[in-house]
């Protein structure tokens, strides 16, 4: 898979390695790839993990995926990806 250069709405609020914290959960984005052009603009597939420190040990998620369009704001798409994490928190560190 080739990666495409990211679109303007992406470079504004994601880099790749580069952590963005929501609630104390950084949410670590590792690859961008172009999924294809459809009528609404380009759709990207973002694979991220989450790290969460306070957690002992610290827990890292194996590496999940995000699907954005190239005009949508992904911040609250990120909040909501940490919003349902700290849901499911307690069954995850069992």
């Amino acid at each position: 898979m080739s990666q495409a250069p990211p679109p303007p709405i992406f470079a504004n609020r994601v880099q790749m390695g580069k952590a963005i914290v929501h609630k104390g959960v950084s949410f670590v984005p590792v690859e961008l790839s172009e999924m294809g052009m459809f009528p609404k603009g380009k759709t990207f597939m973002l694979a991220y993990r989450l790290r969460d420190t306070s957690l002992s040990p610290t827990f890292e998620s194996p590496v999940a995926h995000l699907f954005c369009g190239e005009r949508e704001d992904i911040r609250p798409l990120i909040e909501k990806v940490i919003d349902t994490y700290h849901q499911i928190k307690g069954a995850l560190a069992s």
